[in-house]
C-alpha cells in the first residue's frame, strides 16, 4: 500500500563560452555552448504488512532491519528490495519498496 509520495523536477542550464570570443556580434555564437539538463525524483512510501508469529519472528525481524538500516550507505536496501522483487516474479528493477 502506497501512503504518500513527493516528486521533485529540476532543471538547471549552464552557458560556456571561449572568453572575448564568445562576445564578438554574429560570429560569438561559434564560440559557446548551452546546456540544458533536467533531472527528475520520485519518492514513494509504501507499507507491507508482516505477520509475527512469535517472539523468535519478531527478534528474527528486527535484526533483518536494523542490518538493514545500517548498511544504507552500501545501497543494500535497494540490491535487497530488488532481489525481493525478483523472487516475486515482478519484472520491474529498483521499484525501492521495502518490506
Amino acid at each position: 500500500m502506497v501512503i504518500s509520495g513527493l516528486i521533485k523536477d529540476d532543471m538547471s542550464a549552464s552557458d560556456t563560452g571561449v572568453p572575448l570570443l564568445s562576445k564578438i556580434p554574429l560570429l560569438g555564437w561559434l564560440f559557446r555552448s548551452r546546456d540544458t539538463s533536467r533531472e527528475k525524483t520520485n519518492m514513494m512510501v509504501f507499507i507491507t504488512a508482516t505477520i509475527i508469529k512469535n517472539r523468535q519472528d519478531m527478534e528474527s525481524l528486527t535484526r533483518t532491519k536494523r542490518r538493514l538500516l545500517k548498511d544504507t550507505g552500501n545501497g543494500a536496501i535497494k540490491k535487497e528490495t530488488t532481489k525481493k522483487i525478483e523472487k516475486k516474479g515482478v519484472k520491474e528493477e529498483g521499484v525501492g519498496t521495502e518490506e
